[in-house]
């Protein structure tokens, strides 16, 4: 039996109570053999505003047994298909032909398709498969779709506009052009809830922007999904132009948004570059991080490679201000090399870690300052106030290289061996660096044979000296304290950092002295003078001049004391010397004996005792005799003392 059937404008309502979907009009050519209860569509026309659909399909009538059937099975092909129903998409999606295996059953309505492949005008092929179903309460829809590739725009088109808009409207905006393929999508719709959806696909070629303040990822690829109400995108290849020029590779970089759901849907962004420190510091200056502007900083402070992860949290809502965008980064940085973190000093360095976040940036690690070891936290705080003022907290080597690099002119052999000092450098705008160093002096050896003093590298002492790391450096104070000596003060330098003289505003050494003493420079590479400026010595204690030794460079030693004690009984003040430790020490010397006798007197080594003998002379003996209180009426008058075997004897 053969027939046409002709449908004028209607609708299809599977169930009472459920939204009709409308057409304008179907046609149909068929044939029917009753005995096999197959209908033949020749040809099958459907037009509407919802769908335009032509083809031809062989359908097996199921339940025919009764006289009515109750549902059919269906081989369907199709040779043209336009579908927009209800506005679904943004714009009517076309096909050119396609092929449907499917089910119906009529009570209850359900429509169950096994296969569906559907082929664009460029030869790209949809797959899908699912159910739909309808009651009273409305439509029932499970969809499992599947695409081998696809263009962005594609992907757009075939997305239906009330199905996670949001998170359609982010891919049409930030995953432009390229292809993207394996694509597989699962929709779900039911009575009274939102529908859901499932995604995955990869991309490739693509061009993608995690955040619309920095620059979009060129050449990219990787995958996407949206998994309950999760959406996630990793870009497992790509780069960005920074904007100094250079590329910054961004591979591994990854975009979540937790609760597609929630308004606006908070966004939880990975983004991990590799690249030069300079094109990283580029990006990262870029909003919302500003990092380099607000560290008052270019991008060219330090030069080398950067391997970076900056994490945020924003939402995607329509306008963001940099206070509601949270973000961290940390990078390791190799191949460092900067003459800029300490502006004058060059900081090299295998491997630094760079830490930012709202509040500041830290870069810490191993490396050399100027050529010498050092482990260092530089600490840059962001706000308008801190606008180019940081901190470099750290350990440096105290040894000679110290010395020399820092051009900080001690005398030769004043310190030797490799110890370990913490120092500290404030840097401000327009202002040399002020520096503060600290050390317990363990493994450092001193030494100020001038004095007759050293210490060596096993004993552990204080030093703590503070300045500014200008050229020449100054050091402002110097506070030195270890086995045998206390002393303070200060060090001035010549402006090619050759030391102008050490001033110790207190110096004691051991219990033997007590005041103020200089030592001043007599020109590069010679031992400095020794100028004791004040203060009191115990000539029965001294060991001043000890280590003097036979000869060499002898530097001159000028004293002024309030106060030398001779004996128990007998003390000079006012005591004036000028004085040489070539040979042993000797020299000559005024004061007043006990205040009150003038004397004037020699010291010289005393041959074969190693010791230092002293000879003192005066125009009044007797004064002499009556300050000593050897006699209390005396009145003769030259006198001199200089029996070498009962002489005071001492050493300085």
């Amino acid at each position: 039996m053969d027939g046409t059937l002709e449908i004028g404008a209607g609708a299809l309502r599977p169930v009472e109570g459920i939204r009709p979907v409308a057409f304008e009009g179907a046609k149909l050519y068929f044939g029917y053999n009753p005995d096999e209860a197959v209908i033949e569509f020749r040809e099958v026309t459907v037009e509407s505003a919802a769908l335009r659909a032509r083809g031809t399909a062989r359908a097996w009538l199921q339940g025919m047994e009764t006289g009515f059937p109750t549902g059919l099975v269906a081989q369907v092909a199709l040779s043209d298909l336009r579908a927009d129903p209800l506005g679904l998409f943004e714009t009517p999606v076309t096909f050119q032909s396609g092929a449907m295996d499917l089910k119906l059953t009529l009570d209850p309505f359900r429509l169950s398709v096994g296969q569906f492949v559907l082929v664009d005008e460029t030869g790209r092929r949809i797959s899908a498969g699912g159910t739909a179903s309808a009651d009273a309460d409305g439509w029932d829809l499970a969809l499992d779709v599947a695409l081998d590739a696809v263009a962005h725009d594609r992907l757009i088109a075939l997305w239906p506009l009330a199905l996670v808009p949001r998170t359609r409207e982010w891919i049409s905006e930030n995953v432009t052009t390229g292809e993207l393929f394996d694509v597989r999508a699962a929709v779900r719709l039911a009575p009274r809830t939102e529908p859901r959806m499932s995604l995955a696909y990869e991309f490739r070629g693509a061009e993608v922007r995690v955040l619309k303040t920095l620059p979009p990822v060129q050449d990219g690829s990787g995958y996407a999904t949206i998994e309950g109400n999760t959406h996630t995108l990793v870009v497992g290849r790509g780069h960005v132009v920074a904007p100094n020029g250079e590329p910054v590779d961004m591979a591994g970089s990854v975009m979540t948004v937790p609760d597609i759901e929630q308004k606006p849907a908070p966004v939880e962004i990975v983004l991990r570059t590799s690249s030069t420190i300079s094109a990283a510091l580029s990006l990262l200056d870029e909003p919302p991080f500003h990092i380099m502007q607000k560290a008052g900083r270019g991008i060219d402070i330090a030069e080398g490679q950067a391997r970076a992860e900056a994490r945020l949290k924003l939402t995607l809502a329509p306008k963001l201000r940099p206070e509601d965008v949270d973000y961290s980064v940390v990078a390791e940085l190799s191949g460092v090399r900067s003459d800029k973190v300490v502006p004058g000093r060059e900081v090299l360095s295998d491997a630094l870690d760079l830490r930012a976040d709202r509040q500041g940036m830290t870069l810490s690690g191993p490396g050399t300052l100027s050529g010498v070891p050092f482990r260092m936290a530089w600490r840059q705080e962001f706000g308008p106030a801190q606008r180019g003022r940081s901190r470099l907290d750290g350990t440096v080597e105290l040894s000679p290289r110290f010395l020399t690099a820092f051009k900080i002119g001690l005398p030769p052999g004043m310190v030797q061996g490799e110890g370990i000092a913490n120092i500290t450098i404030d840097l401000a705008p327009d202002a040399p660096p002020a520096f503060r160093l600290q050390s317990d002096l363990n493994r450092v050896v001193l030494s100020i044979p001038e004095i007759g003093w050293g210490k060596p590298a096993a004993q552990t002492g204080t030093l703590d000296v503070s300045g500014r790391l200008g050229t020449p450096p100054v050091i402002d104070a110097l506070r030195l304290e270890a086995p045998g000596l206390s002393a303070s003060g200060s060090v001035a330098l010549e402006a090619d950092g050759a030391l102008e003289a050490v001033k110790l505003t207190r110096a004691q050494f051991g219990d033997w002295f007590d005041g103020k003493m200089e030592l001043r420079s007599r020109g590069r590479g010679r031992v400095p003078a020794v100028v004791v400026t004040g203060g009191s010595a115990d000539l029965r204690r001294a060991e001043f001049g000890s280590s003097g030794g036979g000869g060499g460079d002898s530097p001159p030693i000028q004293v002024t004391l309030d106060r030398l004690t001779v004996s128990e009984t007998i003390a000079l003040t006012r005591l004036r010397g000028d004085f040489s430790s070539r040979g042993g020490f000797s020299g000559r010397f005024t004061g007043l004996v006990n205040g009150e006798a003038e004397v004037s007197g020699t010291v010289a080594p005393t041959r074969g005792t190693g010791r230092t003998g002293v000879r003192m002379q005066s125009q009044d003996a007797g004064a002499v005799f009556r300050a000593t209180g050897i006699f209390s009426r005396a009145g003769w008058g030259d006198g001199s003392g200089a029996d070498p075997a009962r002489r005071r004897q001492g050493q300085l």
